[in-house]
């Protein structure tokens, strides 16, 4: 029986550099976007590196818009806003 209070078949997905991953959202195709120094990382299920929005110093984001595809990154000086084809 499965507990589902934890996570099964654990696994490294991906290593963010530079900078400390401080933040972590999942589309609703499965991809992985993380906060990093230098950006928004963008990972697909298997954990491949497939694109990055960059913005130093990404401190936090997440998704919003009529559609949940507009995703508000913030970083030290302003927030950013990116239409994404992707949903969160």
């Amino acid at each position: 029986m499965i507990d589902q209070a934890h996570l099964a078949n654990a696994r490294l997905l991906a290593v963010v550099t530079p900078g400390i991953p401080d933040g972590l959202k999942v589309d609703a195709a499965g991809r992985v976007y993380s906060s990093s120094a230098d950006g928004l990382r963008v990972y697909n299920p298997a954990g491949d590196l497939i694109g990055a929005i960059l913005v130093d110093n990404v401190s936090n984001f997440t998704f919003g818009g009529r559609q949940n595809n507009v995703i508000y990154i913030l970083n030290d000086t302003a927030i950013h806003a990116a239409h994404l084809k992707a949903q969160g």
